[in-house]
């Protein structure tokens, strides 16, 4: 049986496709359109692929027009222009071609407000929303299904990844019953939020205590801009100068892990290939994981390989993201144990941002006091630990994201 995902390139040099819209990259400054679209690499033992031609089209099979794109809604389309050609146009509207924006890492902010931008556009066009498709990683993605005919589909994409990269690099560690630090909190680029949050660690006496390993790198010092941004927003050192005095501190310079010393991956930012760069002591030498997540301001649920870390080494989860992203991991991934009997996620469902920070502090000071309830818990629990690791290092077997791409050969 000829079962293939037909993947339409409109523009081929020789026999090779070249990217949908990558002529943007150029307009735009930098690689809006990927070079390395997700489907090149995605093996052909569940999904086998074909590139085809417009002229390859017929109306006996289906064919997708992919875009797959590192930039935002807003550079594509808005409520009244696309990108796309009017020749593609045209093949929408009589040769039943679909068209996918696929961003499989990327969530996006406002995501609602991109598909009732794109559902106006469609109908102004006279075009079937059906023939759309929308794949991102945005948790709160099902929440749009019953807006708009449009397809939508949220990828695993992230936890497939760190799954089979743990699993082929083989970062494998012990289950350590006595470590020396309570905390890890590992911070990459630089953002607000962590700086600021690392900034109330600091006025709260707890990045010196010894309690916590730490770092916050990427390769460079912050940007200048930075510090006055996060101090408008999560830091009110107008009255206490030791916080303010905590915060240009943490702003200052780069601070590697206690493991990372000897470490030069993060001396060229472009070089540095995090599923490639994992000190496992780190891991191994903490009981708790401050997970600083790539967002935290903006109102969607971006859960990315950062918050499954914890869970593949064998560590409690405390998640410094935004707004109802431990709700969402929960809906997504019920196996993963939260260890609720110990840690207080209240603070998940706070909408205000500087007050949902607050309330993290709070929790980590509160079990900053129960070192020794927390390491007794460790070892009566193991096999807890133990099955998190396993739901974790096992994900990537399941291919959800090739099957949903096999279904709609």
């Amino acid at each position: 049986m000829d079962n293939f995902l037909n993947l339409v390139f409109d523009k081929w040099d020789n026999e090779s496709p070249v990217n949908n819209l990558s002529h943007l990259n150029e307009e735009i400054g930098y690689e809006a359109i990927k070079t390395d679209i997700y489907f090149f690499g995605m093996s052909n033992d569940i999904c086998k692929k074909k590139f085809c031609k417009l002229s390859d089209i017929n109306l006996g099979k289906n064919y997708y027009y992919v875009i797959s794109h590192y930039c935002s809604y807003n550079y594509l389309f808005n409520e009244n222009v696309w990108k796309i050609s009017e020749e593609i146009e045209y093949y929408i509207k009589h040769k039943n071609l679909k068209v996918i924006f696929l961003s499989e890492h990327e969530s996006f902010m406002n995501f609602g407000f991109d598909i009732k931008k794109i559902s106006n556009l469609i109908d102004k066009k006279g075009l079937n929303p059906k023939q759309f498709y929308f794949i991102n990683n945005n948790s709160l993605i099902d929440e749009l299904k019953n807006t708009t005919l449009i397809n939508l589909y949220k990828t695993d994409f992230l936890l497939s990844q760190f799954s089979d990269a743990v699993f082929a690099y083989k970062f494998k560690i012990p289950f350590v019953e006595d470590k020396p630090f309570l905390f890890l909190c590992l911070n990459r680029r630089p953002k607000t939020h962590r700086t600021g949050l690392l900034t109330l660690l600091k006025n709260n006496e707890l990045l010196d205590s010894g309690l916590i390993d730490w770092s916050l790198t990427y390769g460079l010092i912050n940007h200048p801009l930075l510090a006055t941004y996060a101090h408008q927003n999560f830091i009110d050192g107008s009255n206490d100068e030791k916080l303010l005095h905590s915060y240009f501190e943490i702003c200052s310079k780069p601070k590697l892990s206690f493991y990372e010393t000897d470490k030069d991956w993060f001396n060229n930012p472009n070089g540095y290939l995090h599923f490639y760069h994992i000190e496992c002591k780190s891991f191994e030498n903490s009981y708790i994981n401050i997970v600083t997540e790539s967002h935290y301001e903006i109102k969607d649920v971006h859960i990315t390989e950062k918050t499954f870390k914890p869970f593949y080494f064998f560590q409690f989860p405390i998640f410094l993201a935004s707004y109802r992203h431990v709700q969402m991991l929960k809906k997504e991934h019920p196996d993963l144990d939260l260890f609720e009997d110990i840690i207080n996620y209240d603070y998940d469902l706070e909408i205000d941002d500087k007050k949902r920070m607050y309330m993290v502090l709070d929790e980590i000071v509160r079990l900053s006091k129960l070192e020794k309830k927390i390491k007794n818990y460790y070892i009566n629990n193991k096999d807890r630990f133990i099955k998190n690791y396993e739901y974790v290092s096992k994900f990537g077997l399941k291919k959800d994201t090739e099957k949903y791409f096999y279904s709609l050969i």
